[in-house]
C-alpha cells in the first residue's frame, strides 16, 4: 500500500489580502488543494490519500473534494499546530489500519499543485527501493549567502553542493513510524520537516529531482506566477 499524505494544516499569513488558508483560494475556478489532490488520484500506485486539515476547516474542506475530485481513496483527518504534528496524525491514522511495515508514505504540500505525476511516481519507486527517506529537490540556481546576525555576510558556500528542498518527501511505513514515536524538541519539531528528523535520527535522505516549475504558493508573487503557469489572467 502507497499512503499520499497531503498537508493542509496550514493557514498562509503571508499572503496579505486571504482571509481563508491559502490551500482553499481559488486557481483558474477551483481550490488549489484541489489540483493537488488530481495528481495524486492520476497516480495507480497510491492506495490511500489522507488529508491533515485544521478542525474549523475539515467540512469545507469535505463539500470541495465532494464537488470537485470524489474519491473513496481520500480522507480527511484533524492536523496538528504544525507540519510535524499533522504527519503524525496521519501516521496514527494508518496505523488504525493495519499497515504492513514496507508499505510507503508520501508527503506533499497543498499549496503545491503543479508537481508532475513523474515526480510522484519516482518518489514512489525510490522510497520502496531504499531503507532511506526520500527528498524531492532542485539545483540551486542563485547565490546563497549565510549571515549569522541577518546583517553580516558570514560565509557564500559553493552553488554547485546547494540543492532547493521541495515536497513530495517519502519513505516505507515503518521509517516514519520509528520517526514519529520520539519525542523531539519542541521548537525543532514544530519548525522542520520529515527529512530534518530523519538527519536528526542517522537516517539517510536520498535525493530525486524536482522540477522548478513545482512552486510552493506561500506569498502573493507565488500566486501571480502560478495564474501565468496555469494560464489565468492576473488582475
Amino acid at each position: 500500500m502507497t499512503y499520499a499524505i497531503i498537508l493542509a494544516g496550514g493557514f498562509g499569513t503571508r499572503m496579505k489580502n486571504s482571509l481563508i488558508p491559502k490551500q482553499f483560494m481559488n486557481l483558474k475556478g477551483k481550490p488549489i488543494i484541489t489540483h493537488t489532490i488530481e495528481k495524486f488520484l492520476l497516480v495507480d500506485s497510491i492506495d490511500k490519500i489522507i488529508i491533515p486539515c485544521k478542525e474549523d476547516w475539515i467540512q469545507e474542506l469535505e463539500q470541495m473534494i465532494n464537488k470537485y475530485t470524489p474519491s473513496e481513496k481520500i480522507k480527511v483527518i484533524t492536523g496538528g499546530n504544525s507540519r510535524n504534528m499533522s504527519i503524525k496524525n496521519s501516521i496514527e491514522y494508518i496505523n488504525s489500519l493495519s499497515p504492513s511495515k514496507e508499505d510507503v508514505i508520501i508527503t506533499h504540500d497543498a499549496v503545491r499543485p503543479f508537481l508532475s505525476i513523474e515526480i510522484i511516481k519516482n518518489n514512489v519507486k525510490e522510497a520502496k527501493s531504499n531503507e532511506m527517506v526520500i527528498d524531492t529537490c532542485v539545483k540551486a540556481v542563485d547565490t546563497i549567502v549565510q549571515s549569522k546576525n541577518n546583517d553580516i555576510i558570514d560565509n557564500i558556500p559553493n552553488r554547485d553542493k546547494l540543492y532547493l528542498g521541495q515536497t513530495p518527501q517519502s519513505c516505507k511505513y515503518w521509517i516514519a513510524k520509528q520517526i514519529y514515536s520520539k519525542e523531539y524538541d519542541e521548537y525543532l519539531f514544530s519548525s522542520t520537516d520529515l527529512c530534518r528528523l530523519a538527519i536528526e535520527n542517522n537516517i539517510k535522505t536520498k535525493i530525486v529531482e524536482g522540477d522548478y516549475f513545482n512552486i510552493k504558493i506561500t506569498t502573493d508573487f507565488d500566486m501571480y506566477l502560478a495564474k501565468l503557469i496555469i494560464g489565468e489572467e492576473n488582475e
